[in-house]
């Protein structure tokens, strides 16, 4: 349980220090005091962790920039190197590379506890030569506490050995699923799109009865369920909850997490009252630093069934997600931030190049203007030359400027001419055979669709190779009027897992290609069957 504890409290300082590189890399700061003062990365900085742990922010100077407590925002940690030893030595290696270890703190009810300490420290461009230190600290006897219960339920319940030991494994098993759920969810960039494979997962991992998702929708009073999972057969996917009513309102407005175990009655079809029915359930807030995001909502069928450690492990989900649609949004920002900065750079040359040449132009024009007037023949001819030369000119830097935005090859070799390509290369690299057939005539294809098509191929060629250790490919392109149709059929080894097609990059990547332009990737695939990708976009 310590190790995991450990493993949990790492994973948390790994997490919040990527979060703040992908915001620096969006902002700059005069001065480290002003970073201090930006309260968006305050929230993201300072976030609970456990029970009664936290994380905080000091900069390789030894100065704390964010806390949990304000008043320690600013102080000067060398001058606790007297005080508390073991704390100081942790903090001064963080200076200069990662460091964790114990020290002994004193709580709120005044008892002396040995806390764990990571240290992560992050070195962003926009703050050089300064870097900044994630240090997450927990009591770890929180981590020990539900060990410690159960040994002393064990010496005073020995009829209870056997449910408490199982209980114990389920918690570790929990430790261990959150780790693993944790890096999966963070591998995930488009992460609203995969929420209800992710729930699907969480609900068979720790065996909840049933499980929801509702996320808050920007600027209204009103949540959406996004995802569910188990006995959810009442609410559809879709539905809008009010964030003014119920225990999910009270979650979302106030940020706290809820658990209760309480009996009530159940009404039936007749509206009679019959036997009691028994409820457990947990609702915790899915937040980002103060900023709640939406809700999670586990539920179980048996009065009691959830305790306080399963709230820790909920809300420890609950913030894995939360990090991961952050870290979501922020990827789609820096996305736009490029498309942005491309625009700009193509509006630099046009002003650079175009505008100035049609200056250049009108100016001849207005001089060949005031020549013609005064009949000057010589001048005429001289404004007529230079005119032409500025056209052409600009003529060949349009040219080239269009040419620099369309990968030549692609945009005049054919489709077929592009997957043959393709082919040649893996029948040289592997002894393979590989039959291409084309069927029905080929359209006007828009360069961005017979690009994404190339990629598509490309893509499931590269998984040929790589994974299905297959002697036979068969690839057919298919045109018609209303569409082109890609098949690349294997005879290797194949898969039986469909979470492994839902987190594999590649096939992700073929999936978002065909959607740009309303098309579709299937994958067809069984162990010891091959694999068939069949790519369909409309034209």
């Amino acid at each position: 349980m310590e190790a995991l504890g450990k493993q949990l409290i790492r994973q948390k300082a790994n997490d919040i220090a990527r979060q703040i590189e992908i915001y620096l890399s969006c902002h700059t700061y005069p001065t480290l005091e002003a970073l201090s003062a930006d309260a968006k990365l305050a929230a993201i900085a300072v976030q609970r962790v456990g029970q009664t742990g936290y994380s905080a922010v000091h900069d390789t100077q030894g100065i704390n920039r964010f806390h949990v407590n304000p008043e320690l925002i600013g102080a000067d940690l060398r001058y606790l190197a007297g005080r508390f030893q073991n704390f100081w030595e942790i903090i001064e290696q963080s200076l200069v590379g990662e460091s964790e270890g114990y020290y002994e703190f004193k709580d709120y009810e005044g008892n002396i506890r040995k806390k764990y300490m990571v240290c992560h420290p992050i070195w962003p461009p926009s703050i050089k030569p300064h870097g900044l230190v994630v240090a997450v600290t927990v009591f770890m006897d929180e981590f020990l506490q539900p060990s410690r219960e159960i040994h002393r339920s064990i010496l005073t319940l020995l009829n209870h050995l056997e449910e408490r030991t199982r209980a114990e494994k389920r918690r570790a098993d929990q430790l261990r699923a959150i780790n693993e759920v944790g890096q999966k969810i963070s591998a995930v960039m488009d992460v609203e799109q995969v929420l209800p494979s992710i729930v699907t997962s969480l609900q068979e991992i720790f065996a909840f009865h049933s499980i929801r998702v509702y996320l808050k929708q920007p600027q209204a009073r009103f949540m959406v369920l996004v995802a569910q999972a188990g006995q959810t057969k009442e609410k559809p996917v879709g539905t809008l909850l009010s964030i003014e009513e119920g225990i999910e309102g009270y979650v979302a407005r106030s940020g706290q997490p809820h658990l209760e175990n309480e009996e009530s009655p159940h009404i039936n079809k007749s509206g009679r009252n019959t036997p009691f029915e028994t409820l457990s359930r947990i609702v915790v807030p899915i937040k980002i630093g103060c900023d709640t995001l939406g809700i999670l909502d586990v539920q179980s069928p048996r009065h009691g069934s959830l305790d306080t450690h399963d709230l820790f492990t909920v809300q420890t989900l609950a913030d894995q997600i939360a990090i991961a649609l952050e870290n979501s949004r922020m990827y789609q920002e820096l996305r736009e931030m490029a498309v942005i900065e491309e625009r700009n750079r193509i509006a630099r040359e046009i002003h650079d190049t175009l505008a100035q040449g049609f200056a250049g132009i009108l100016m001849q024009v207005e001089a060949l203007r005031q020549s013609l007037s005064t009949g000057d023949t010589r001048s005429i001819n001289d404004h007529l030359m230079r005119i032409q030369s500025i056209a052409r000119e600009n003529l060949n830097e349009a040219r080239r400027s269009v040419q620099s935005l369309r990968p030549p090859a692609i945009s005049q070799q054919t489709l077929e001419e592009l997957i043959q390509n393709e082919i040649e290369k893996l029948t040289r690299d592997l002894l393979i055979n590989v039959q291409f057939h084309v069927t029905g005539n080929p359209p006007l294809i828009p360069t961005d669709a017979k690009q994404a098509l190339y990629r598509i191929a490309q893509e499931a060629l590269s998984n040929v190779r790589k994974h299905s250790h297959a002697t036979t490919v068969q690839i057919t392109l298919v045109y018609s009027e209303r569409s082109i149709t890609l098949w690349v059929q294997d005879n290797g080894i194949g898969f039986d897992s469909k979470v492994q097609f839902e987190h594999s990059f590649g096939i992700t990547c073929m999936r978002e290609r065909a959607r740009m332009f309303g098309g579709m990737v299937n994958v067809h695939s069984e162990k010891g069957k091959g694999t068939t990708i069949e790519a369909v976009i409309p034209v």
